[in-house]
């Protein structure tokens, strides 16, 4: 990694790739071994993988953007197309190779890939507190597109959005043909008709400072690398997720980075505040703030905000932009996302913003 500007509008193809059995995986091991040592393997399995794949996007000139979850959203600065469907089909052999998975116990699980390809410009800036994470953020119509085109493949697929087809025309055969409801097309890749040699082996990347690489970590995780602690990292245990989505940004104006930026900054304090963490942005086609509450955390804060049916009201809403909706797994806990909420001693209910609705899942 070099300490670089990123360029603000950039042009080239991006790559989503999605990946299907983690879930059965995690609960097989889960049941056979235990949380602690399931977690544990869980972990290895998923290293073996994504080491696999990240190693075929570098070679084709990809970087990953962010994961997201068991998916990774990847950026080809530059490219017209022929080296993201490239890199998707050696990626999907490559995962032809893993797939397989059988545990200590005998149970095979299959591990399969879908991917998608969009062509054009996007904007990519980054966003976020410094004292709590840095996040890179791709966003704009280009990866709206690429994130609807993943909807229209399958397991073990590589799918072409309308740009990605327009630009490489007769470099690829093509397999199935789809439609979405206004008509347009989507194609799956069954060979490239072009050959991209892969990049040579790239020079050792200038060293960061401990100061830099700390601004892309969450203080939490940091101060356990810090203290050596790094390998006790894996851990399956109670945990409350929430997903909020949130509109408002037009990503092709100038203004867009700063309104995100603040956006982003506003919530990574109050959710910090809460003893949550921002695990996970999206800006695709539905933009969205992933976090993540530690059960015993959550507890902590609950209890810190006793007498019981006591109603407070968070003044740094980050209101400049309405939510859509919020999803979270939790029944109790703190203003989750950044809005007035009201304790009734069991349970606790979002409210104070029209725009927003809460569905416990």
């Amino acid at each position: 990694m070099r300490q670089e500007a990123i360029p603000d509008r950039v042009h080239g193809a991006g790559l989503f790739a999605d990946i299907s059995g983690f879930t059965p995986l995690t609960e097989a091991l889960s049941a056979e071994l235990g949380a602690h040592r399931g977690a544990e393997e869980v972990t290895k399995h998923l290293n073996q993988v994504f080491h696999a794949l990240i190693e075929e996007l570098r070679r084709f000139g990809g970087e990953v953007i962010y994961f997201s979850g068991d998916a990774i959203t990847c950026w080809f600065d530059g490219d017209d197309g022929a080296r993201a469907a490239t890199c998707s089909l050696a990626m999907q052999q490559t995962m032809r190779e893993l797939h397989d998975v059988v545990t200590p116990g005998g149970t095979r699980v299959t591990l399969a890939m879908k991917a998608a390809v969009a062509v054009g410009s996007a904007r990519r800036f980054i966003v976020g507190d410094p004292e709590v994470q840095l996040i890179d953020v791709l966003a704009g119509s280009l990866i709206d597109a690429l994130a609807i085109a993943e909807h229209h493949a399958v397991a073990g697929e590589v799918i072409l959005e309308q740009s990605a087809l327009d630009a490489l025309h007769d470099r690829i055969v093509v397999g199935d043909v789809r439609h979405d409801a206004s008509d347009r097309a989507y194609m799956t890749v069954a060979q490239a008709n072009v050959r991209v040699p892969a990049l040579a082996k790239a020079e050792a990347a200038e060293t960061l400072t401990e100061d830099a690489a700390r601004r892309w970590v969450l203080p939490a995780l940091y101060e356990r690398l810090r203290t050596g602690s790094g390998e006790f990292l894996t851990e399956l245990r109670p945990a409350y997720p929430l997903f909020a989505r949130f509109g408002g940004i037009d990503y092709d104006d100038d203004a867009a980075p700063a309104k995100l930026d603040a956006f982003v900054r506003q919530a990574q304090r109050v959710l910090t505040a809460y003893g949550g963490n921002l695990v996970h942005l999206s800006v695709g086609d539905k933009a969205l703030i992933c976090t993540v509450f530690s059960a015993r955390r959550m507890r902590m804060k609950t209890m810190q905000n006793a007498p019981w049916r006591r109603r407070w009201s968070c003044a740094s809403c980050p209101g400049a932009l309405p939510y859509r909706s919020c999803r979270s797994a939790s029944r109790m806990g703190g203003c989750a996302a950044a809005c007035t909420a009201t304790s009734t001693g069991r349970r606790s209910r979002v409210s104070g913003m029209p725009s927003m609705s809460r569905r416990d899942s």
